[in-house]
């Protein structure tokens, strides 16, 4: 009786769909919309509990009605969703065009310019994106906001993934770093050292172990100073801190949008915002809702000036980057600029501190030019040598690195 009922006022609603647009404007057409549903869904849930069938002996325990409510919801929209879908992106056509023009624009986007980090970049590839493709085939708001959710879990499992591995390698090299100290074998030292960087900083570590080993004290590893300031400069590698801030989830949904390449996102936003728990009055505000606001906000940033500006500024060259951006266009720093969009729901953490470029290298070819000077070798001569064979071993396999080194430009055993 239940279903036959459901289907009927299905039926109606797709009848006098027309009706609900007369003399209406479209926010008022869409609660229009949403009343019409609304009661609909009522009768539908009066039905199965004052019916003849099991239902009516489920016991009044509040979580168990809000799943039946859920249920008979996601039936009734996935009856009617054809009009009402086809309402909103009327609704919605001339702000889905722009968007759909600036995803065009947008696809190969760099990611740094929507404040991505750099080790963040590829995690919405994969499951992330192949779920967030599915957001249209969904036919009704609980399942569409549910395929939002299983997005950002996505990238945030991904990333909690990277960040173990991240604090894998930092013991990794902690250990390395360890045995070389205590005169472990050098050559097995510089097999283990994960090559992060670059090639050079393997390089440098199996020179200053070769050096250590023919007396050649100043030619030693980078000092203490030295390895805190490059690790300020890589960020801490913990789990919790590698975990991003709303800032950064708003800045991994934008560049999922470009490069997942789903049209019609306006629409289906303002979809799941209107007519989402229609009879629970505080989904809202729990986890749908706040996945909904990242996404709205992204979809919303897409359209913005401050994007078109930072995409001018990026691709124009060094001279031309303030004559492109067009007057009076923020300049905020690249973090921040997404999370203004999303102040109004959530509090907005703090950006993290822009990574600065560490000379640690520069200092270790210095401090190679003084030793070679101290043993009498001229200064001009280390130089060219040094960028010599810091271009030549960037192409070599780090296990081959030692014997690269012991074969070079330099003999350490002449000094």
């Amino acid at each position: 009786h239940a279903l036959e009922l459901a289907q009927t006022l299905a039926n109606d609603f797709v009848d006098k769909y027309q009706l609900f647009k007369l003399g209406m404007d479209n926010q008022g057409q869409m609660n229009a919309w949403r009343e019409r549903l609304m009661s609909m869904c009522l009768l539908v849930t009066k039905a199965l509990l004052c019916g003849g069938g099991r239902m009516r002996h489920l016991p009044p325990v509040p979580w168990m009605r809000e799943q039946l409510q859920a249920l008979v919801e996601s039936h009734m929209q996935s009856l009617v969703y054809d009009k009402v879908i086809g309402g909103v992106s009327a609704v919605c056509g001339i702000a889905d065009f722009e968007v759909s023009r600036c995803l065009e624009e947008f696809k190969n986007i760099d990611p740094k310019v929507v404040g991505v980090r750099k080790e963040h970049r590829d995690v919405i590839v994969g499951a992330a994106i192949t779920r967030f493709r599915e957001l249209p085939l969904l036919r009704s708001p609980l399942a569409k906001a549910a395929c939002l959710r299983d997005t950002v879990e996505s990238i945030l499992n991904a990333i909690a993934h990277l960040a173990k591995e991240r604090e894998r390698l930092a013991q990794r090299r902690r250990e390395a770093r360890e045995r070389l100290a205590s005169g472990t074998d050098p050559l097995d030292v510089a097999k283990e050292v994960p090559v992060r960087k670059d090639v050079a900083e393997v390089c440098v570590k199996a020179q200053a172990a070769e050096a250590a080993h023919l007396g050649i004290q100043h030619l030693d590893l980078k000092t203490q100073e030295e390895e805190e300031e490059e690790e300020e400069d890589e960020g801490p590698l913990s789990e919790e801190a590698s975990l991003p801030c709303a800032d950064d989830l708003l800045s991994l949904v934008v560049l999922l949008l470009t490069r997942a390449g789903v049209q019609s996102l306006c629409a289906y936003t303002v979809y799941i915002d209107n007519f989402l728990s229609l009879q629970i009055p505080f989904q809202h505000k729990g986890e749908l809702g706040y996945v909904l606001a990242n996404f709205m906000a992204a979809v919303e940033y897409l359209k913005s000036d401050d994007l078109q500006v930072r995409v001018r500024k990026r691709e124009a060259p060094s001279g031309e980057a303030d004559s492109s951006a067009p007057l009076g266009a923020p300049l905020a720093p690249v973090l921040e600029a997404p999370a203004l969009l999303l102040h109004r729901h959530f509090p907005i953490h703090q950006p993290p501190k822009p990574r600065r470029e560490s000379n640690a290298r520069s200092r270790i070819e210095h401090r190679q030019l003084e030793g070679l000077e101290a043993h009498g070798r001229s200064v001009d001569e280390p130089e060219v040598m040094t960028s010599h064979r810091s271009s030549e071993l960037t192409s070599y396999d780090p296990i081959m690195l030692p014997s690269v080194v012991r074969g070079g430009g330099y003999d350490f055993a002449d000094a």
